[in-house]
């Protein structure tokens, strides 16, 4: 047979307490959790700073190779056209006015190219 618990403050103190506690170990589980995906969040941003850091440092590395080859083809651009104003000067200038006449030809015709409405 069991005996009737008696209802005295002291135990509803303890249950009172022991709500609370459960309640306090709860919040402390989230608080735990949070701060392990707050550490993980951090962790990952770094990594990301670094990698988005080693993009920009190749593509800075890129664009001084790139630098490097157009300055090198004018270089070389400049050369053959010394050289041949040196061989022929009238087929030098010839080249240099057909050049211009093409350009300007390209850009008064950019509005005709087929393919464009």
């Amino acid at each position: 047979m069991l005996l009737p618990v008696p209802c005295t403050p002291a135990v509803w103190r303890l249950q009172i307490l022991w709500i609370a506690c459960s309640r306090e170990d709860k919040r402390e589980e989230t608080t735990s959790t949070n701060s392990v995906d707050d550490s993980n969040d951090y962790q990952t941003d770094v990594k990301g700073e670094e990698e988005i850091r080693h993009i920009m440092d190749h593509l800075d590395h890129q664009d001084d190779l790139i630098l490097q080859i157009v300055k090198r083809l004018e270089e070389q651009h400049m050369e053959m056209r010394e050289q041949l104003a040196r061989l022929d000067p009238t087929m030098a200038k010839q080249l240099g006015t057909d050049v211009i006449t093409v350009s300007q030809e390209l850009v008064d015709g950019s509005d005709d190219v087929a393919g464009n409405s």
